[in-house]
């Protein structure tokens, strides 16, 4: 790996850090579709809050900068402009795989004593986002 690879690994690292961005890298994918800050917004907590859209315009904005989302198209929406982001192409599937991992490491930390139902579909969310087959988990 030469210098450039080097400095670009460690940009998407950084970008990664935070779990704000990693769900919204994993929203994006699961989507499919080009999504706005406002758009993902609705997926986050489901809650619409002027505080929390800017923080998510903020970390889509520094996951542009980092290379792994790109602007899809801007539409004219009631006197403003609507930025629709996609996942780039340096959106590769171990970066998948990394966050599927974070995610379900995540839940499973938050998941005190034992899994509960919603636990165990949001596992299966996150599973069926990073494109694994998942057969019959219950009987």
């Amino acid at each position: 790996m030469d210098s450039s690879d080097d400095r670009m690994a460690d940009v998407i690292h950084q970008a990664l850090k935070h779990t704000l961005r990693r769900r919204i890298l994993l929203i994006l994918r699961t989507e499919e579709i080009p999504m706005s800050p406002a758009d993902l917004e609705l997926h986050v907590d489901g809650e619409k809050d002027q505080k929390k859209l800017s923080n998510i315009a903020y970390h889509v904005r520094e996951l542009e900068k980092a290379g792994l989302v790109k602007l899809d198209r801007k539409e004219a929406v009631r006197g403003t402009t609507k930025h629709l982001f996609i996942l780039s192409k340096l959106f590769t599937a171990e970066i998948l795989d990394a966050l599927a991992l974070d995610a379900i490491a995540e839940l499973l930390e938050d998941a005190t004593g034992n899994a509960d139902e919603e636990v165990i579909d949001k596992i299966i969310g996150v599973l069926a986002a990073s494109g694994r087959p998942i057969g019959p988990l219950r009987s």
